[in-house]
């Protein structure tokens, strides 16, 4: 099969040099937006935690505040396992998360645009790829937290490029490596499983030979692309006992088409918001129809880049061996499996995965990306006549920043408030560090059980996770509840760690509730350190 060679002509050498301008605007913006530390969730926590307890030889997993070590099994293994090989030479695992994600926020955007260079006549789609990822609000976000999303949109760009690569030279070398990275995609996020089949679509569709020798190959890729995966499941089932990532199957017959519906209106709640301009009033007669013309958008360009691929075929029989028709192929596939494997992981899996941005994130990344080697087979079935299409490309670029730049700058100016789990004003906690001085064995409560741990390194009870309704219409202070574990430990001599926003954080869980309880809560505890951001509180001994 024919490789295409691309000529260096001077609009490659120009589009490189703005893709590599704008990979470094990118790390440039996660500097100046991590300043006060990496975003940072319960995940994160997982993530870092787990982190620094194998560099200390425990495993990937965390301690219970009971003193029992737990195997990391609702997070893939991938991103902590990446922090601990940074922070064994004694980085701090937050800086390492953030210099991590400032540098991979680079190479994202870069590899994403270079797959364009690469293996498209048209390069300069390569700077719409680039703008798209750098200023789309929740890729943003995610290169500003520490989290697993970025690494898992740079492993998928990555695993892309090299899919192609391997389409074009046919080499054994070039198949395993794509392959194996290919099959990184899944222990960085369980549903990145999906990601397989696209790979697998084009390895039949676009390989060399027959088809029984392209089905063969096809299952190879499969195969050893499940590799790390089911590695990671063996050691999960040997080492906790738990089997599919820690997940139970959950089948109720009654709940599937309810579930269906809920899923299906906010998916497509989520897709519409993605659309420029589509939350202008004067397109809000289209709200009830959002889900049809979101999949009859999809269908027209998937017919129509296949009419254009015939078109193509009838010119020239190597057509196969078109990077634009194996990258529409590629992205084309991956929205629709990653969309549906989400969808059967929140319906049929147990704990139920959220649906929001974040999670739905890659089936923008895969759209748009399928969008943009859509229109490059579109431009060689039907060559642009006049300049304006053929400066579509920038024209759209320069519409997209427009869009994008005020919720860009929204994002970042609500960064530098950052006073998430991983800000860095924690490293000053009066009260985290009176902590560290307590004996290793000492049980502790808090309502900021997330910080104490990543802070402090001390597992905490959640003061908050199992108050009961009774204990809240009673007027005793805390401890007095025996059906609580927390509250068990804490009469057994555990010290409770309450930060000085609990006021609030109470209140706006339990309203009115709450203002009441919290006037007895405290009352009778033993106050054993009063700091600048907060009190340790001890139960008084019988």
């Amino acid at each position: 099969m024919p490789v295409i060679r691309q000529d260096k002509t001077p609009k490659h050498v120009v589009v490189f040099a703005l893709l590599l301008l704008l990979s470094l605007l990118s790390g440039v913006i996660v500097f100046l937006a991590t300043l006060n530390g990496p975003l940072g969730y319960s995940d994160s926590v997982a993530y870092i935690v787990s982190a620094r307890n194998l560099i200390k030889g425990f495993g990937l997993g965390m301690f219970t505040p009971s003193g029992r070590f737990v195997i990391t099994y609702l997070h893939p293994p991938l991103y902590p396992l990446v922090l601990s090989g940074i922070g064994m030479w004694g980085v701090d695992l937050v800086d390492t998360a953030r210099w991590f994600n400032i540098v991979l926020s680079v190479l994202t955007v870069f590899t994403t645009g270079y797959i364009f260079i690469r293996h498209s006549r048209y390069p300069e789609t390569a700077i719409l790829a680039g703008v798209l990822t750098v200023f789309f609000p929740t890729i943003l976000l995610m290169f500003m937290s520490a989290m697993s999303e970025l690494l898992f949109l740079f492993l998928l760009s990555l695993s892309c490029l090299l899919l192609i690569n391997y389409l074009q030279k046919q080499t054994p070398t070039h198949f395993v490596v794509a392959a194996l990275v290919c099959g990184l995609l899944p222990i960085t996020r369980y549903v990145g499983i999906a990601i397989i089949i696209p790979a697998v679509t084009c390895i039949f569709s676009f390989s060399a030979g027959f088809w029984q020798e392209r089905s063969k190959r096809a299952i190879v890729f499969g195969s050893v692309a499940s590799i790390p995966l089911i590695i990671w499941l063996a050691v999960l089932s040997v080492g906790s006992n738990r089997v599919l990532g820690g997940r139970s199957i959950q089948f109720d017959g009654e709940y599937l088409m309810a579930g269906f519906q809920a899923y299906r209106e906010t998916a497509v709640e989520i897709l519409w918001a993605w659309i420029p301009f589509s939350q202008r009033s004067v397109f809000q007669f289209l709200h009830p129809a959002r889900g049809i013309i979101l999949l009859l958008v999809f269908l027209v360009i998937a017919a129509v880049t296949w009419i254009a691929g015939r078109r193509l075929t009838g010119k020239d029989r190597a057509i196969k061996s078109s990077p634009n028709v194996q990258l529409s192929l590629f992205f084309g596939v991956a929205v629709i499996s990653y969309f549906v494997v989400f969808m059967a992981t929140w319906l049929f899996t147990l704990p139920q995965t959220p649906i929001n941005d974040r999670l739905l994130m890659p089936v923008y990344f895969t759209g748009v990306l399928g969008l943009l080697s859509c229109w490059g087979v579109l431009q060689k079935a039907f060559p642009p006549t006049n300049l304006s299409l053929r400066l579509t490309p920038w024209l759209l670029a320069i519409l997209m920043i427009y869009w994008y730049y005020p919720q860009v700058v929204g994002v970042i100016e609500e960064s530098h408030k950052n006073d998430t789990v991983m800000a860095y004003r924690w490293r000053d906690s009066d009260v985290l560090h009176a902590l560290k001085e307590l004996p290793a064995g000492q049980i502790i409560i808090s309502n900021k059980s997330e910080t104490v741990v990543m802070w402090a390194d001390r597992p905490a009870y959640d003061l908050m996770e199992n108050l009961q309704p009774g204990f809240m219409k009673q007027n005793s202070s805390y401890g007095s509840d025996d059906t609580d574990a927390a509250q068990e430990a804490f009469r057994q001599g555990a010290v409770l760690v309450v930060s000085n926003d609990f006021k609030n954080q109470f209140e706006s869980t339990y309203g009115h509730r709450g203002k009441e309880r919290l006037a007895t809560i405290f009352d009778g505890l033993i106050i054993a350190g009063q700091y600048s951001d907060g009190t340790i509180y001890m139960y008084p001994s019988k």
